[in-house]
């Protein structure tokens, strides 16, 4: 089947975001106010779980309130993040876009799920990627080479057979991934209902400071990243994806062997994110290839005498985050340190009791391992279905 190419710009309308002042700021529930969503509400789907809000006033177009069907993009972001998208479903309230990000509107030739899945799809967020202008700390979307970008546009009934193939996988993928949250949700209760919650008085145990309880804290080593096997593989923040890392994409460094040696990976290691937006992220280092090393913005908590799987337990609940989020605030660029890390209060259970929670960590653990492979087929599937209905070939 041939099928037609036209520009992206001429099916679609690219309409920028709002700009305000900090002090045009008002409550969500403010009657005249109207929400603005920000990049952070550009996930899987539109997160309207925290959102700021302006007065009307501020909106000085109609073209600039969200429509059911509409997309936000992401303009402005960190070369990994520009170009991510989103749909915007029927709202029960107005919205707008807000700074660093733009409003995709099909002019009529596209369907909104049609354009949807074409903007998602691995391969044109790509070309999307490409189209952006990097600097230091930022990249920045090109709307001219966004615009030139050829999006293949088939007939409306053609666009709406391909959409519903790719909602029905999408929705295979999103259960899969719904499956593994549960784990996580299952594991977080289960620390509650096991250990309590020092700061709602709930927790019966002794408290003490993280730095008193564990063999060592260390920062990671500082060294350029290298695909090339020079050296030892490289653990990054950023290969810390969904709670797992796949080591066949961690890439290498170069470092000498007492570097080495120091900054080694061992089975039990925590390691934390210690600055930027995924501050006091951490990971639990359950296997990894022999020698592997840490990067210079994660630190490494060694949990000797703890358990490694209670205390990694600790790090994910709700009493961990109060006191990283109170530790964080205040700099302009969020950050924990070792000695920060070190005042960290944390519980002591008896052993006896660690080990019980470790082993319900483990069984979850490889049920977790489980729904991974099977999202990770999924996630496959979906990409595979996504490149056959854009090269027109959806059956």
């Amino acid at each position: 089947m041939t099928v037609e190419l036209q520009p992206f710009g001429e099916v679609i309308e690219y309409i920028r975001g709002i700009t305000f002042d900090p002090e045009d700021l008002v409550e969500p529930s403010t009657a005249g106010a109207v929400a603005c969503m920000r990049t952070k509400n550009i996930q899987e789907s539109l997160d309207t779980g925290d959102m700021i809000a302006v007065p009307s006033s501020v909106v000085r177009r109609d073209d600039l309130y969200l429509r059911s069907g509409d997309m936000l993009i992401s303009s402005a972001n960190s070369w990994e993040l520009v170009g991510k998208a989103c749909s915007v479903p029927a709202l029960p309230f107005l919205a707008t876009a807000g700074g660093f990000i733009a409003i995709l509107r099909s002019k009529g030739k596209l369907d909104p799920r049609y354009m949807a899945h074409w903007v998602r799809a691995p391969a044109t967020q790509h070309l999307i990627r490409r189209c952006a202008r990097k600097t230091t700390n930022i990249a920045n979307l090109s709307v001219p080479q966004l615009e030139s970008l050829d999006v293949p546009v088939p007939s409306m009934p053609e666009q709406r057979r391909i959409a519903d193939i790719l909602d029905k996988a999408d929705a295979i993928r999103r259960k899969r991934k719904q499956a593994i949250a549960l784990t996580d949700d299952l594991l977080r209760s289960t620390f509650l209902d096991m250990f309590g919650d020092p700061v709602a008085g709930t927790c019966k145990w002794q408290v003490r400071s993280l730095g008193s309880l564990v063999s060592s804290i260390d920062y990671g080593v500082t060294a350029s990243a290298d695909a090339r096997p020079i050296g030892p593989k490289f653990l990054r923040i950023t290969d810390i994806q969904d709670g797992r890392v796949d080591w066949r994409n961690v890439p290498h460094c170069e470092c000498d062997d007492g570097v080495a040696a120091r900054a080694a990976l061992s089975k039990g290691d925590i390691v934390f994110a210690r600055t930027g937006a995924t501050t006091g992220k951490s990971f639990l280092i359950q296997e990894c290839p022999v020698g592997a090393v840490f990067a210079s913005y994660l630190i490494r908590v060694r949990p000797d005498p703890l358990v490694p799987e209670f205390l990694f337990g600790f790090f994910q609940s709700p009493t961990y985050w109060r006191q990283i989020r109170s530790m964080a605030e205040g700099a302009a660029q969020p950050g924990v340190n070792a000695s920060k890390l070190a005042a960290l209060l944390v519980p002591i259970p008896p052993l006896a009791t660690q080990e019980e929670y470790a082993h319900m960590h483990r069984r979850v653990a490889n049920m977790r391992a489980q729904f991974d492979c099977v999202a990770t087929e999924a996630e496959s599937l979906f990409h595979a279905v996504s490149q056959r209905a854009f090269a027109g070939m959806a059956t």
